[in-house]
């Protein structure tokens, strides 16, 4: 489509608008050469010899149905390429379809040259046919030169002859096979098609020439149905059931259909083509496994003819369908052997099924066909039995379901299935006393995890990456654009992904990175972008360049979540971040990190990637193998989680209480350290897997606790005290905004942070920090010490985006889920986050909730009662020296009658965390009051007087 940029006016500053003129435009000259193709097509079909033409003086109107121009335009085609100027037509709806989809159609004056010449070249080898090959019968043409036409002659015969004087007598082979070879390599060039198209294009001409197999092979079919449906009907006829003898049930063709039938190809005895009774081996019957004696006449009548109504009766759950009782009854005495014919047109040797109900018109073709009881006959009940060569007489299989459910629930054997060794007859009847055999179901699972349908499915007829025709010439526009800011060098790769293109430059030598990399606002401003991202590849000598594209593609979370790398892997807190550059997926494994860290300001997609994140381990793991602790200081971000069974405590909103979950997880930390060091484990993987062992085999792990000294001896005295073998959980803990924490308690909480992030790794805790405001203040250099994967979002500045990152390139970020990723090892991927609904959300919190309630922790956010109210702080050396500042804090306040940090700082000479916790120590023993709206307190205490 670059052709028509230069018919675009420059009033459409807008790269969106002259977009969508340079698409319009292209579409319409892919008709304009569609049309044309047309008329050469008209052209040549309606052709005459006799018509006026170059060749031919006529003084009669031409029978071309385009005239006079359409009969000279045909007898040039064919009078001097003969067959080969179909391929010009061809072409030309080639260039069509490029310029329709939007495929673009370079360099066009270089297609025309091809054409022109492959069109001789071809005709020239199709020419030289006769001539090489004696004998070759003459087509039937309508023009004295041949298929190839007097060009392609000529240039035959010329050809011929120069290569047998030069060569010998291979040379016109030789000539031949080059000319082919030449003539296709042209056609290629010509046609301007890529190999993804020549490869629909085959698959196509495969399909055409199928079908004339196809429609045979169907006729015959068509043929063989009405022929056994004939025959089905001629035996109805003349083969009547005789007296006391239930009639052949056929199944109706709206239960079994046509496809069930050709599926299964022991079906086909359904109509009609069942041995009769007369036609058995005696043998079988002998053995009376194939076919049951009745006792009674009555019982064979109860059996439905074709043209019997059956009513069904409502249809319930598979597993909640008892099965008909199935009696052992002890036979009375010598019966007369009357025998059922109830045609087990489902039953060919050796298929071990029974159908003891007819097929039900309204029954539904569900995976365990419900059953449907029949009233039973007063005395006795005929059931037909399959015939088992391998059992011995008077032993019979057990009930077992009816081969349809079988088939329709794909042929796998229930738990009712198992052989057992049964009496030679079965009765129906309740009143027979034997046990009812009922179906056992498989226990279902525990918990269910979402399904992708609560997600929105992704765009499949998406196509906004850009044409190769586009990104050539923005290749060539961008070296353009770095040569007038004087950096040489030429672009070696591209590479286009669903929101940006990466184009690789290698500079000339000479050409410092800092220097291109200086010139990204310069570049977006020269290529009209919004913002350019340049930065050095790693490992490689060129300088990537990162471009928007035109538009951006949408990536989807579920589309994440259905690859078979999401599927496959063997990460337990595997995370779906999105796409990179080239369009694939990328994850990351949370237990590897171990913690994260999260920057971007507001509108970037911050909240969005939390979300998709959290979501990642929803679908993953189950509340046994995982759980949250969610902090939103916002109260708006994360609430909506409030009640999935995965939270360890409702959602954290209050800045005290967050602290407290920081605390209590630290203390969790300590717990899982101390119960690993018992069962000798170093991670948490390790300890689930020895106490699942350990609860396999019964074993009871225990543990050596002191409990005292002896009184005797004054030795230590020690117990086992049994340990609980629990699994231990994953915990995630999700901070939404972490600059409202660390206003609040900034050491306290960067020391908290600190800790969990040197230490909780291995104890399966790990946490997810997130951020809109990444400045030196909240995110000190301890937190990004210990945090060494972080993704950074877009920044305001280039300053934001080296304090998360170390390095500039965040500023640059388009918004809407583009981030950058640093990994442990420092390497920066660029990814497109995908984008999640509030509506999926919802959508999968609703259905978590339906699976349970949560069990929360009361203490994850209860604050621990400190050991002594007298020491509201730690001293190094003890408390006596903090009694004693204390004991001088309150007779200073009681003296003067004031009461404030500062004030106790000065007289006391010490610290101001120090004197802000003797302050607070004060107000919780009721001796100051809280601080009013300007900060001040009043003294609660009596003055000392001047006696005292």
């Amino acid at each position: 489509m670059a052709i028509f940029s230069r018919f675009i006016p420059e009033s459409f500053s807008s790269d969106s608008m002259r977009s969508r003129v340079r698409e319009r435009l292209a579409e319409a000259g892919g008709l304009g050469l569609w049309s044309l193709a047309l008329c050469l097509a008209i052209a040549l079909w309606s052709y005459d010899p006799r018509d006026p033409s170059a060749n031919t003086s006529s003084s009669q109107p031409p029978a071309n149905l385009l005239g006079r121009p359409g009969a000279y335009m045909a007898d040039i085609m064919l009078q001097d390429f003969g067959i080969v100027g179909v391929l010009a037509i061809l072409c030309l709806l080639a260039w069509g379809w490029r310029l329709i989809r939007h495929r673009g159609l370079a360099a066009v004056i270089l297609r025309i040259v091809a054409l022109l010449c492959s069109l001789p070249v071809v005709a020239a080898d199709i020419a030289a046919v006769p001539l090489l090959v004696p004998g070759f019968p003459a087509a039937l043409w309508p023009t004295g030169a041949g298929l190839g036409g007097a060009v392609g002659l000529s240039i035959a015969h010329m050809s011929i002859q120069a290569a047998t004087v030069f060569v010998g007598r291979g040379g016109p082979a030789l000539v031949w096979v080059l000319g082919l070879t030449l003539g296709l390599l042209l056609l290629l060039l010509a046609f301007a098609l890529s190999f993804a198209e020549w490869k629909g294009i085959g698959r196509g001409i495969r399909f055409l020439l199928r079908q004339p197999v196809v429609l045979t092979r169907w006729l015959r079919r068509v043929t063989h149905h009405a022929a056994e449906a004939r025959k089905a009907r001629e035996e109805e006829e003349t083969h009547q059931p005789a007296p006391g003898r239930a009639a052949a049930y056929v199944p109706p063709a709206s239960v079994m259909g046509e496809a069930g039938l050709e599926a299964s190809p022991f079906l086909k005895t359904a109509h009609g083509m069942e041995p009769s009774l007369e036609d058995m081996p005696t043998h079988r019957m002998a053995a009376g496994t194939a076919i049951m004696p009745v006792a009674d006449p009555a019982a064979a009548k109860a059996v439905p003819s074709p043209a019997a109504k059956t009513v069904s009766a409502p249809v319930r759950a598979a597993e909640d369908q008892p099965r008909p009782a199935v009696a052992a009854r002890k036979a009375d005495g010598p019966r007369a052997p009357q025998v059922s014919l109830q045609t087990s047109w489902m039953h060919p040797p050796g298929m071990d099924e029974e159908i003891t109900q007819p097929l039900l018109m309204g029954a539904p073709s569900s995976d365990r066909l419900p059953w449907h009881e029949d009233p039973a006959p007063e005395e006795t009940g005929a059931v037909l039995t399959p015939a088992h060569d391998e059992l011995p007489p008077g032993i019979a299989e057990p009930a077992r379901p009816t081969l349809l459910s079988r088939f329709f629930s794909g042929g796998g054997r229930t738990a009712a299935e198992e052989p057992a060794s049964m009496p030679d007859a079965y009765d129906p009847s309740p009143m027979a006393g034997a046990e009812e055999t009922t179906y056992t179901t498989p226990p279902q699972p525990e918990w269910q995890f979402p399904s992708l349908s609560l997600l929105k499915p992704p765009a499949s007829d998406e196509t906004t990456k850009p044409t190769e025709e586009l990104l050539q010439a923005n290749a060539a526009h961008l070296v353009t654009v770095l040569s007038e800011y004087g950096v040489q060098g030429e672009i070696v790769a591209y590479h286009a992904g669903p929101v940006v293109t990466l184009y690789e430059l290698q500079p000339a030598p000479g050409i410092r990175a800092a220097r291109v990399i200086g010139l990204a606002d310069d570049v977006a401003r020269s290529l009209s972008v919004l913002s350019v991202r340049i930065a050095t590849v790693p490992g490689r000598n060129v300088i990537g360049i990162e471009v928007p594209n035109t538009r951006r593609e949408t990536v989807y979370f579920s589309e994440l979540l259905m690859d078979p790398q999401w599927s496959h892997s063997r990460a337990r807190l595997n995370l779906a971040l999105g796409k990179d550059i080239a369009g694939e997926s990328v994850y990351s494994d949370l237990g590897s990190m171990p913690h994260l860290l999260i920057a971007g300001t507001t509108g970037s997609g911050k909240s969005v990637g939390v979300n998709a994140m959290i979501l990642s381990l929803l679908y993953r793991l189950s509340p046994e193998q995982c759980r949250l602790i969610l902090i939103d200081p916002k109260i708006l971000e994360l609430s909506i989680y409030e009640g999935i069974p995965h939270l360890m405590t409702p959602v954290v909103t209050e800045p005290a209480k967050a602290v407290a979950a920081l605390k209590w997880a630290v203390r969790e930390m300590d717990r899982r350290y101390r119960a690993m060091a018992h069962l000798q484990v170093r991670n948490i993987a390790s300890y689930n897997e020895r106490v699942a062992e350990a609860r396999e085999r019964g074993e009871i792990v225990t543990r050596r606790v002191q409990t005292g000294y002896d009184p005797e001896t004054g030795k230590p005295t020690f117990e086992e005290q049994q340990l609980a073998l629990d699994s231990l959980p994953y915990l995630v803990i999700v901070v939404d905004e972490m600059a409202d924490l660390m206003i609040v308690a900034g050491k306290e909480i960067e020391a908290l942070l600190q800790r969990l992030a040197q230490k909780a790794r291995a104890a399966g805790i790990h946490l997810i920090l997130a951020t809109q405001r990444p400045s030196v203040d909240v995110i000190t250099g301890t937190i990004k010490a210990n945090f060494p994967t972080r993704i950074s979002f877009q920044v305001i500045s280039k300053f934001d985006s080296r304090t998360i990152l170390g390095e500039q390139g965040a500023e640059q970020l388009l918004g809407r889920g583009d981030m950058l990723f640093m990994q442990a090892g420092g390497r920066i991927t660029r990814v497109h986050g995908p984008f999640v609904d509030d509506n999926e959300v919802e959508a999968v919190v609703a259905f978590l909730r339906t699976q349970g309630e949560p069990i929360y922790d009361d203490d994850v956010i209860s604050p621990q009662e400190e050991e002594s109210t007298n020491k509201p702080f730690s001293a190094p050396a003890g408390g006596s020296e903090d009694d004693g500042l204390f004991a001088q804090a309150v007779e200073v306040v009681a003296r003067e009658g004031k009461a404030s940090t500062s004030f106790i700082q000065r007289h006391l000479s010490i610290g101001y965390n120090r004197a802000a916790k003797i302050i607070e120590q004060m107000e919780k023993e009721g001796l100051v009051s809280e601080a009013n709206h300007v900060g001040r307190r009043e003294v609660l205490m009596r003055r000392p007087s001047d006696d005292e």
